[in-house]
């Protein structure tokens, strides 16, 4: 079978699980990953090539220390921070890439050996996924239930009134193939249905490209932080871990005083930790959307969400008896959003 057969037949079988994951709500889970292993397969058998004593590293910790301990030989035979400087990589990029060689196989024209690994680490990977499922979902009663629809923003949002409140969590650059243009698209249209005295929050991840790109469509009134705890990986040689958002917050000309006289909640770096259990990677915590409701409306308010995933926001809403609409395009997170208390159109 030649290379080009067997690299079809892998994308055969990865776009086929990655509609089904895109219909589910998730990221693509196969096919966004695959270009990178391979290259970092190639990667590691080439610096394995140049400095065979590399090969000693097979994914234990040390680094220098187990390659020298492995080969007995001075610290000056082979250490990270030479490839790294001669490649211009960084060190722990480098060792993954090596460690990745090893595991899969010698050889860096050995497509099919990487080929068929690729297929088992990936197929097992999406099985489990499948397995883990969404099981035993509290429901959260509400005051009012909120109603969520299987829809695209775009045809959802231009027939809904004018808000009291927006507050969304859209895709981020990590989903979205432009992010400038996705931005251009979506936001000044949300933002055109948020009353004169009415709000807006819109969280953001922590990308630089993905924040000059929402500040190129339309400046907020100020820039909030949501910061949670993230130490999990290795520790990174130049850049700093990320562990917080942003969120974009927007006030009406007319919009009244704040709602609460609780100090500390209107400070513009809110560290509250992570939604546990979640349904989603980013669900984000009750506590966080029920504190800018309270900010910001009032009971009996309308509430908008066009990107309503998990309906955190909408479901805190209709805890603290506001009006809340949304909509998600995929069935999946629709769905979860019904288990935990909101109700389907389809079901008015």
């Amino acid at each position: 079978m030649s290379d080009l057969t067997v690299l079809t037949d892998l994308r055969a079988i990865f776009d086929t699980i990655d509609q089904e994951t895109i219909l589910k709500g998730s990221r693509p889970y196969c096919n966004f990953r695959i270009a990178d292993t391979y290259g970092q397969w190639r990667k590691g058998w080439a610096v394995i090539e140049k400095y065979p004593e590399a090969e000693t590293y097979q994914g234990k910790r040390g680094g220098d220390r187990q390659s020298q301990k492995a080969l007995a030989v001075t610290a000056n035979a082979f250490t990270w921070d030479a490839v790294s400087k001669e490649t211009g990589r960084r060190n722990i990029s480098i060792k993954s890439w090596v460690e990745l060689a090893i595991r899969i196989g010698k050889g860096k024209d050995k497509f099919q050996t990487w080929a068929k690994e690729a297929k088992d680490r990936f197929l097992g990977q999406f099985e489990r996924k499948l397995s883990a499922g969404h099981k035993d979902i509290p429901e959260i009663s509400c005051k009012i239930k909120p109603i969520i629809y299987l829809d695209t923003w775009d045809a959802w949002l231009p027939k809904q009134s004018q808000c009291d409140l927006l507050i969304t969590d859209p895709p981020y650059c990590t989903d979205i193939d432009d992010i400038e243009e996705f931005a251009q698209s979506w936001l000044p249209v949300a933002l055109s249905k948020v009353k004169p005295a009415g709000r807006a929050y819109v969280f953001i991840g922590a990308y630089p490209r993905e924040i000059a790109a929402y500040l190129n469509v339309s400046l907020p009134n100020q820039i909030l932080v949501w910061e949670y705890r993230n130490t999990l990986g290795p520790m990174p040689s130049y850049d700093y871990i990320l562990n917080w958002q942003a969120i974009l917050y927007y006030h009406g000309s007319d919009a009244a005083k704040w709602k609460d006289d609780v100090l500390l909640d209107h400070t513009a770096v809110q560290n509250i930790g992570q939604e546990r259990p979640a349904q989603h990677q980013w669900q984000k915590p009750m506590k966080l959307a029920k504190m800018f409701i309270q900010q910001s409306t009032d009971e009996g308010d309308l509430i908008l969400d066009p990107f309503s995933g998990t309906g955190t926001f909408l479901l805190a809403a209709g805890l603290l008896g506001r009006n809340a609409f949304g909509c998600d395009i995929s069935p999946n997170m629709v769905e979860i959003a019904k288990k935990r208390g909101c109700k389907s159109d389809k079901d008015l």
